[in-house]
């Protein structure tokens, strides 16, 4: 006798991966595009950085929702390119002012969604918290 089809389900259960193995797949996958933009270096090198930042600070981002604790993806990221961009083309005097103009917009942004003080202060200093925990050291490793 034959038995039922398998559901659907159950077919794409069987190509589940896990996390384990995907990372091990993605490893294989994008390492060599990986090694070879660092081998060519220059805007190369540059360009991988900035879109590795940029994915860091998305998942920064979404790393406190469980918690409550909000942190703009859009200015995380913005901020984040922006001392990248600042830092590596010898900007070095508007990385300070970013971190503020940052703060500010954070700030402004929570009070128009009528945000506590508490709040919006908690949300402006975690999103600065990304261009400090992303954006700087990449930028210094852009400028070895």
């Amino acid at each position: 006798m034959t038995s039922a089809p398998k559901s659907r389900n159950q077919r794409t259960q069987a190509f589940t991966l896990t996390n384990l193995q995907q990372r091990v797949l993605t490893a294989l996958l994008l390492g060599p595009v990986v090694l070879l933009l660092v081998v060519l270096g220059g805007w190369w090198f540059f360009f991988l950085a900035v879109g590795l930042s940029v994915i860091a600070a998305l998942e920064f981002a979404n790393l406190g929702q469980h918690r409550n604790i909000h942190v703009s993806p859009l200015l995380s990221v913005v901020s984040v390119v922006a001392v990248i961009t600042a830092a590596s083309q010898h900007g070095d005097h508007l990385v300070v002012p970013l971190f503020i103009l940052t703060f500010v917009l954070t700030i402004l942004w929570a009070f128009a969604r009528r945000m506590t003080r508490r709040t919006a202060l908690i949300e402006g200093l975690m999103t600065i918290a990304a261009p400090a925990y992303i954006g700087l050291p990449t930028a210094l490793l852009v400028l070895i």
